[in-house]
């Protein structure tokens, strides 16, 4: 393969697509499309380009998968591409919307999504007259697309099974949609930034936080735990605006009475319209009552407000009991990705973060910092409940 003509066909294939979503047919929302010049690549890389084998399914079942807006599309589990990329091994399953059907359709997420590229993933489609070299398909990361919801929400779109979520950067195909507005100029660009860091700023100078943290039995310097959320829920919209998150807690220093702590949380919900990571450091004594605690915003660093008695994340300590069990839906026994833990004791907030919502923190002596899940249940008022659970992944001494 020439690969100078095979870089400047894929220009010329995007500039095509940009100069079609400048026409009346764009899937563009409409208040996005002034000033509209291009959509957003990775640099064409020949290292995402793949010849593969398809390990056809002998039986293909039919799998059921939500759009965004929560309908039904049924597709059918046509096979398995395996493959490796930077020595990580990751396979994808391709998709046909029948047996007649000639594309293969493959969705997938990967380490970029939510930050680099789209966070609802990217698709790639395969025909068979055209991505084929002899009985190998060419599975091409650089025609990686982005689903029309991405540039208007009145689209619906496929959205990715978990099994198609792959543990690498894929550094090809089209990345974010950026929003253009009619004489941006570099000012106005400054300006905007600038009120993103003082909203920021207000939001986490007015914001108490919990005034507790759970500190286990025997703490030493170098104990952590990762925590990562999980939603229970089939409201792809409340998913999409909690995103995903992982809080790494770390004890960083301890002194005769105080404890030293680093929290970094970072998340791909609402939360990253301000900050994907954030960082924070709490001392607390050694019953993890929180003294005081910083955020660190770059070179600035934020000082933090401590709950009180009637703030709504003020939390407070207690024995699980039956009537707790039955009324919280905990089962005596929870299991998490680091295992499977008998809780015996919880935080819980002293007054509702907003009405219907309640947070209890699950715990027990057995795993670092106490907490073995964090659980928020929110009542919609339609009278769904969404469950938003911190599971405890991973923890030890570095």
């Amino acid at each position: 393969m020439n690969l100078q003509s095979y870089k400047e066909q894929i220009l010329i294939d995007r500039k095509a697509k940009d100069d079609s979503f400048k026409t009346p047919e764009t899937p563009i929302i409409e208040e996005d499309r002034t000033g509209f010049t291009n959509l957003n690549y990775f640099n064409v890389d020949m290292k995402f380009r793949l010849e593969l084998e398809l390990q056809e399914f002998t039986e293909k079942e039919q799998e059921i998968i939500k759009d965004s807006k929560g309908n039904d599309r049924y597709f059918i589990k046509w096979g398995k591409f395996e493959f490796a990329i930077d020595n990580v091994q990751n396979a994808l399953i391709a998709y046909k919307s029948s047996a007649e059907d000639t594309r293969l359709f493959i969705p997938f997420k990967d380490s970029t999504t939510a930050e680099e590229t789209y966070g609802a993933g990217r698709y790639i489609d395969l025909m068979e007259n055209n991505d084929k070299v002899g009985q190998k398909w060419i599975l091409d990361f650089n025609l990686a697309y982005n689903p029309w919801c991405a540039y208007n929400y009145n689209y619906s779109c496929p959205l990715v099974p978990v099994e198609n979520m792959l543990n690498v950067r894929i550094l090809a195909g089209e990345t974010k949609m950026k929003k253009f507005l009619l004489l941006i100029t570099v000012l106005s660009t400054l300006l905007l930034t600038s009120c993103m860091s003082m909203m920021l700023q207000s939001t986490i100078k007015n914001t108490p936080i919990s005034n507790k943290i759970m500190l286990h039995d025997n703490i030493r310097v170098g104990d952590y735990a990762i925590y990562k959320s999980k939603i229970e829920t089939e409201d792809e919209q409340s998913k999409a605006m909690i995103g995903e998150t992982t809080v790494t807690v770390k004890v960083t220093n301890i002194t005769r009475n105080r404890v030293t702590i680093s929290q970094t949380m970072h998340t791909t919900g609402v939360a990253a319209i301000f900050a994907n990571t954030m960082e924070f450091e709490l001392i607390s004594d050694k019953e993890g009552n929180i003294i005081s605690g910083i955020f660190y915003q770059g070179p600035e660093k934020i000082a933090l407000k401590i709950a009180k008695p009637g703030d709504a994340v003020y939390n407070t300590f207690g024995k699980l009991n039956k009537t707790d069990h039955k009324k919280w839906e905990i089962p005596r026994k929870v299991t998490v990705p680091a295992g499977t833990f008998t809780v015996d004791a919880m935080y819980y907030s002293d007054k509702d973060t907003q009405p219907g919502t309640h947070s209890i923190y699950l715990g027990t002596k057995k795993v670092k910092f106490y907490n073995v899940a964090t659980m928020v249940v929110e009542e919609k008022s339609d009278g769904t409940k969404i469950r938003t659970v911190m599971e405890l992944v991973e923890q030890g001494s570095k």
